[in-house]
């Protein structure tokens, strides 16, 4: 509102003062009338301030958005995975100030710009192996000093495999604490090409810790995967794996069941 002209701050002010617009609409007594505006010298920016007189009529509330506000009420719907996880990971790096190399900088705004050239360019469903090569070269223009620890981030996603997964889990254990979905999807897809039976007992119980902390439909999908492509599932070995997800074959067993 306070970077507005006057023409239209004046448009505005009717509705959020007059609560109409013009003289033939009027707003219902339960809508509710909101504008927002810069803080000037605070945050950098050039604003017209309000005189005393307008001031008077409005309610004034300071307002910082959060990273958790941030991801839930839009983020996670509307952001590349890659970056909500970052930021999940990271609530700090929402905002960053500008350094005197940059203009750009952090903030929720130029992250949805960098989600935007993301999905745009590669998908909205693009692993960083696919898009960090060339979000090397961009990435700053969008979020200034903020690009270099993202980037170091995606790459940490690249790095970790599902070899890493089987043979030595728990070392890797805390870094999968930052990745997303899409990170799970891509190791699960992994192990489905990994034949099952090769592996031995603390391999299995890798894969089993793993599996524990990946979502319901991913997990289903892999036991699923298991069940059709094992022959022999009362291998003791096979069956010592199954054995630790009883509770989830119940229920794909119960839903399975055909009708009479």
């Amino acid at each position: 509102m306070n970077r507005a002209s006057l023409q239209v701050r004046n448009a505005a002010l009717q509705i959020l003062l007059e609560r109409c617009i013009g003289t033939e609409f009027k707003f219902n007594d339960t809508v509710l009338m909101m504008s927002s505006g810069n803080l000037g010298d605070e945050d950098g920016t050039d604003v017209e301030e309000f005189d005393n007189a307008l001031n008077n009529r409005l309610i004034h509330y300071s307002h910082t958005l959060g990273a958790d506000e941030w991801i839930d009420n839009f983020a996670k719907d509307n952001i590349h995975s890659t970056i909500v996880s970052y930021i999940k990971s990271y609530p700090e790096k929402l905002y960053q100030a500008p350094t005197e190399n940059t203009k750009a900088y952090a903030t929720p705004r130029s992250w949805t710009f960098l989600s935007e050239f993301i999905c745009k360019n590669f998908g909205k469903d693009a692993s960083p192996k696919v898009f960090l090569p060339v979000l090397r070269a961009v990435a700053n223009s969008y979020v200034g000093n903020g690009a270099q620890r993202f980037l170091q981030y995606c790459e940490e996603m690249i790095n970790i495999t599902i070899n890493d997964i089987i043979n030595r889990y728990d070392a890797v254990a805390k870094d999968l604490d930052k990745y997303n979905r899409d990170k799970n999807s891509e190791l699960i897809q992994s192990l489905k090409e990994q034949d099952i039976k090769k592996f031995n007992d603390k391999q299995l119980d890798n894969i089993t810790k793993f599996l524990k902390r990946v979502g319901d439909d991913e997990l289903t999908a892999y036991l699923l995967h298991v069940l059709d492509n094992v022959p022999d599932v009362a291998d003791p070995k096979i069956k010592k794996f199954l054995v630790s997800f009883k509770d989830v074959l119940v229920n794909i067993k119960r839903i399975n069941k055909p009708t009479k």
